[in-house]
């Protein structure tokens, strides 16, 4: 598994490098961002009921939160692992058509990246609301 994401989610064999160092420093990169997918997938796959914030933070599954039930308001208790980690995977392509089915890695990578740009924006729009509302 962590070979198939290094390999199809990080794109490491279309890489050219010029030398070793780049080659070590690519793959350092690399492997930490596979790792971390898989160490998601699975974590949702085995400890779907712990608490969100054991993982991500606040901005994190506030943003997703918002992103996909269309609103402004959090709820007032932390979601799931499990609830999140179903958020992520939809943003990545993740239908969830078969019971008990679990996403998989290449949903959870698409997931990801886009949940980093949804966090990246709540966190710049919630910045700009905190200032404005400041000012008056």
């Amino acid at each position: 598994m962590y070979h198939k994401v290094l390999k199809s989610g990080c794109l490491i064999e279309r890489r050219q490098f010029d030398d070793l160092d780049n080659l070590r420093r690519y793959l350092t990169i690399d492997s930490l961002v596979a790792w971390w997918v898989l160490y998601l997938t699975m974590m949702g796959r085995q400890a779907p009921d712990m608490p969100c914030t054991a993982i991500f933070d606040a901005s994190e599954w506030q943003a997703l939160y918002g992103f996909m039930h269309q609103t402004v308001h959090v709820p007032p208790t932390v979601p799931t692992l499990g609830d999140v980690i179903h958020w992520i995977a939809r943003l990545g392509g993740y239908t969830d058509r078969r019971k008990n089915a679990h996403p998989g890695t290449t949903v959870m990578w698409r997931g990801l990246q886009r949940m980093n740009d949804i966090a990246a924006a709540w966190r710049v729009f919630s910045m700009l609301f905190l200032n404005k509302c400041d000012d008056y």
